[in-house]
């Protein structure tokens, strides 16, 4: 009786039950709170695509189209693999095939509904519940749930949890979109914002309706214009900071918006964006002259790509130049007189001479050239048409000619993208334009540069939804002016932003939700 020979062996098998439990609870409840994730994230990815298509042109509470159904579908499955091997939409909600892209038999779907979000009480109603009234209650979200259940025929299958009966898991999830309206002609998403601070320092004039965004910290350095009566907006983020709290400017008060927004800037993280251009970049899927009627049929861009340490003394329209050391890119590299254009040139380092005249030219600093990439700009430069993305710096010298230089044209002809330092110099004329900056500042030094942005939507349509920058490559569609940063936007002394209204040809669009923040709210 007093033998201890096998107690172990003997209390394991007693408490084998409870280890297979315990492994039960936390295998297969980890197993299924990713797979609730995984689902999340194709709920998230529905959503936001389809409220992107949502229109009520006429304001009827109806959907003018199943655009927003369709794409609802389509980005339910393109984010949905690996949760669930069955359906994750009822039949109703069409199909989608992933060998052609197509999305077929979008009708009538329970799970992809159209609604309103009322923000203040944070509710979403579906424009066929009862009482809904689109005069009070508008278009504009898009409630869309999934599931991975017995009844879809794909619950989530348990690992051990079977042993006592358990075989699988009903998993659902709700993701909602809503179109949120965006105040002071859109300045969240252009104009000039920074998501830490925004520093404008003295003696600058903000005229004609443009638009400024500091998400944590507006610092104002006094006798500043801002013309208020044209529709000029200063915005803040809900937590934001003015220093000093007393700003002796013109206008300040009048154009500081009461209302402030909790809202991301047109990028949360430049990174992922930069690898975007230079993918197609370096595929040769990318072309600014033609980035709003873009064909197949233009593809390949450029002849394939030429490599050596550095650029040839003479460069050829049409080519890609790869310079593994520095690319000097000289003035009269295409004869005496002529603009460099119609190149690309990717290197780590790239240094532009003063005096030169680039058109239609993509210059990439990559960063595995060496430890700095950068692009660095001489003065007096004149440019057009032309898209310079830098993993590290971006230098842009004085005096120089960036687009139109007025508000002759409000398309984007300028895309500059940098992961480090932006830095502009003074006297420059710049127009067209796309900045975003995410190392620690974007840069306007002083005296006399004018700068145009627009600040308002067009009558006509947008491009097409195949128009460069290429959607199935994630690009994003950087189609409005506008200057960002993610960490400081200093704009110095003595320099003019001015608004231009963006007349047919903008690039804009006519559905009434087009330039809004899509937000996901539960």
């Amino acid at each position: 009786l007093r033998g201890k020979d096998g107690a172990i062996a003997a209390w394991f098998a007693l408490m084998l039950p409870a280890f297979v439990g315990i492994a039960a609870l936390a295998v297969d409840m980890s197993y299924s709170m990713m797979m609730r994730q995984k689902l999340q994230i194709s709920a998230s990815s529905a959503a936001l695509a389809a409220v992107a298509g949502l229109r009520d042109d006429d304001g009827d509470g109806f959907p003018d189209d199943d655009k927003f159904r369709e794409l609802a579908v389509e980005y339910a499955y393109l984010n949905g693999k690996g949760a669930g091997d069955g359906t994750l939409l009822e039949g109703t909600c069409g199909s989608y095939d992933a060998g052609n892209g197509q999305v077929s038999g979008s009708n009538d779907c329970a799970q992809i509904k159209p609604g309103h979000f009322d923000i203040v009480t944070r509710t979403f109603t579906a424009f066929d519940a009862p009482g809904y009234d689109p005069d009070d209650q508008p278009l504009d979200a898009v409630k869309v749930d999934l599931r991975l259940s017995e009844d879809g025929n794909n619950p989530v299958t348990a690992l051990f949890a079977g042993i006592f009966g358990w075989q699988a898991f009903d998993v659902n999830v709700t993701a909602t979109a809503w179109a949120a309206p965006v105040i002071g002609n859109d300045c969240i998403n252009e104009g000039l914002g920074s998501a830490n601070i925004l520093q404008t320092q003295q003696d600058n004039d903000f005229l004609d309706g443009v638009c400024l965004y500091a998400k944590q910290t507006l610092e104002e350095g006094g006798q500043n214009f801002y013309d208020a009566d044209d529709g000029t907006t200063i915005t803040l983020g809900l937590d934001a900071s003015i220093e000093p709290n007393n700003p002796n400017s013109q206008n300040f008060e009048e154009a500081l918006q009461d209302e402030r927004i909790d809202e991301a800037l047109l990028v949360e993280s430049l990174g992922p964006i930069i690898d975007a251009f230079e993918f197609n970049i370096e595929n040769r899927r990318f072309h600014l002259e033609k980035a709003h009627d873009i064909t197949d049929d233009d593809y390949p861009l450029y002849g394939a790509p030429e490599s050596s340490d550095k650029l040839p003394d003479t460069l050829e329209s049409g080519k890609i130049y790869i310079a593994t050391d520095t690319a000097d890119i000289k003035k009269d590299m295409m004869g005496s007189g002529n603009p460099i254009e119609s190149v690309a040139i990717i290197a780590g380092k790239i240094t532009v001479e003063s005096d030169t005249v680039l058109n239609n030219v993509v210059l990439l600093a990559k960063d595995n050239f060496g430890p700095d990439p950068e692009v660095d700009i001489g003065s007096n430069v004149t440019m057009d048409k032309a898209m310079i993305v830098s993993h590290g710096d971006l230098k842009v010298g004085s005096n120089g000619r960036y687009g139109s230089g007025s508000c002759a044209s409000t398309n984007v002809k300028l895309f500059w993208l940098a992961e480090g330092r932006v830095s502009i110099q003074s006297n420059n004329d710049i127009s067209n334009m796309v900045v975003l900056g995410s190392g620690d500042m974007v840069d306007i030094q002083s005296s006399s540069s004018n700068i145009f942005l627009t600040t308002a939507l067009p009558d006509e349509p947008a491009p097409a939804n195949d128009a460069a920058p290429h959607d199935d490559t994630g690009y994003p569609m950087l189609v409005r002016p506008t200057i960002q940063a993610l960490n400081e936007l200093t704009i110095q002394s003595d320099n003019t932003f001015t608004g231009c209204p963006l007349g047919p040809g903008g690039g804009g669009s006519s559905n009434q939700l087009a330039g809004r923040a899509y937000r996901l709210v539960n």
